[in-house]
């Protein structure tokens, strides 16, 4: 007996499992070295602006301050009660950071599962 058929669809929409399973990915982008906060803040704004809610997407996370470098860090989902982001949303947020000059490398995991790691 799978683990699933004990459920039945309110149970698994509510859980966000089988037919109700929503995927988003992950980012990380290390800024190029001696960015201003004028900048990072201009940068964090086109993202979210220009990439993420261009898209209805919604972005959680933001800057990270390591020893000797500052990281764009967070994981992308689809702005909905319930959907996936998809394989050309993940393609175009990881171009738009990718052509950013303010960004030295960027990371764009693959869709995973969204509420469960």
């Amino acid at each position: 007996m799978s683990r699933l058929s004990k459920y039945n669809a309110r149970q698994r929409k509510k859980l966000h499992v089988g037919e109700y399973q929503e995927f988003g990915f992950g980012l990380s982008a290390r800024c190029v070295d001696g960015i201003s906060d004028e900048s990072l803040v201009k940068l964090l704004d086109d993202f979210l602006t220009d990439s993420i809610e261009a898209q209805s997407l919604v972005f959680g996370g933001g800057y990270e301050a390591f020893p000797g470098e500052i990281r764009l860090e967070g994981y992308v989902m689809l702005d909905a009660s319930q959907g996936s982001v998809s394989d050309e949303q993940r393609a175009s947020v990881e171009a738009w950071l990718k052509a950013r000059s303010e960004l030295a490398e960027v990371i764009v995991d693959p869709l995973s599962d969204a509420w469960y790691a």
